[in-house]
């Protein structure tokens, strides 16, 4: 086992990983309904169950804001999820046509299923429509993999790590061994939805992360496992999905959203002078006013300088660059 930008590792990274370690796959989530009723799932009451569609956080009318979501975090690939996206197959399959021939051949996409649904017929479908990887959410009913294995796709297997889980995790890794396929190992958390249900299974959160106590450790168990049966394996911890991966892509986006006069950080915050109000002075000196968030927007310094020259208060504001952009963070400028 090695560690690879921060994720532990058997073997080298499935493509679809590499780019999602690049913050370069757009998070197309196609509906929030599902076969499955995990008390695990971690997807926002204002997703779940419900047939509504998002690139990464931008609420998706038409084919165009994907394609712009795409362009404005300069992606290079696209992970499809729900839900369970082969409920609606054809919507998925469209969007994967859109994609390919929007961004190129070379545009890789992978899915999420639990595989239910991934008939021949489906995955037929999925092959025909361009996608390169396929992956599936299951402890048991191999046999559901059985058509993706007959295709040209790279299958593999990804689950959560459920601390007292070791019996059905080493026959996932015996099935991954048997088919030469690879797994990913994701580490349990705790979300906003489904905190209620994990606690009456008894699961308990580390003090400083949402990570449950005790999926890191088995993970590592089954990784060595994983190594001595020659399967590709890889754990992706709470850190990296968050501290990484998200991390990366906010950054992606942010550099090209960006007005000439914003920075970015180093954890993909936007950073900006902000003075709220006062639009005759933003009219007077030239700047710009942004009229949804009624303020006026520069770089720190010049926020500053105005707030000096016209005794107003400035602050230095961290935006999270998603669609619909908010103040991580608001401090005054003395």
């Amino acid at each position: 086992m090695r560690e690879r930008d921060h994720a532990i590792l058997t073997d080298g990274f499935p493509k679809g990983c590499i780019l999602c370690h690049r913050g370069a796959k757009l998070v197309l989530f196609v509906t929030g309904r599902c076969t499955e009723k995990c008390w695990y799932c971690p997807i926002s009451l204002e997703r779940a169950g419900k047939d509504v569609v998002y690139a990464n956080e931008r609420p998706v009318r038409n084919d165009r804001d994907i394609i712009k979501e795409a362009k404005e975090m300069n992606a290079l690939g696209a992970g499809i999820t729900g839900g369970e996206p082969l409920l609606v197959v054809d919507r998925v399959c469209r969007y994967i046509e859109l994609l390919k021939s929007t961004f190129g051949k070379r545009f890789h996409i992978h899915l999420y299923t639990y595989g239910k649904l991934a008939t021949e017929e489906n995955v037929e479908k999925l092959e025909q429509a361009g996608l390169d990887e396929i992956r599936f959410h299951v402890f048991e009913h191999f046999e559901w993999l059985e058509p993706a294995l007959k295709t040209n796709m790279d299958v593999g297997i990804e689950i959560p790590v459920i601390p007292g889980d070791w019996k059905r995790l080493k026959r996932v890794v015996d099935f991954c061994a048997e088919k030469d396929i690879f797994l990913n190992l994701n580490e349990l958390e705790f979300s906003d939805s489904n905190w209620k249900r994990m606690k009456r299974h008894g699961m308990k959160h580390d003090e400083y992360t949402n990570a449950v106590t005790g999926s890191k450790k088995l993970a590592l168990k089954v990784l060595r496992y994983a190594e001595k049966r020659g399967v590709k394996a890889h754990f992706c911890s709470v850190f990296v999905k968050h501290g990484v991966q998200l991390t990366r892509r906010l950054k992606r986006r942010a550099n090209v959203i960006k007005k000439p006069w914003e920075k970015v950080n180093r954890y993909g915050l936007i950073v900006k002078g902000v003075i709220d109000g006062h639009k005759e002075i933003a009219k007077k000196e030239g700047l710009y006013y942004n009229r949804k968030k009624k303020r006026i927007e520069t770089d720190v310094e010049t926020a500053r300088k105005i707030a000096k020259k016209y005794s107003v208060k400035a602050w230095k504001v961290l935006e999270w660059p998603v669609y619909e952009p908010w103040d991580f963070e608001k401090s005054p400028i003395g």
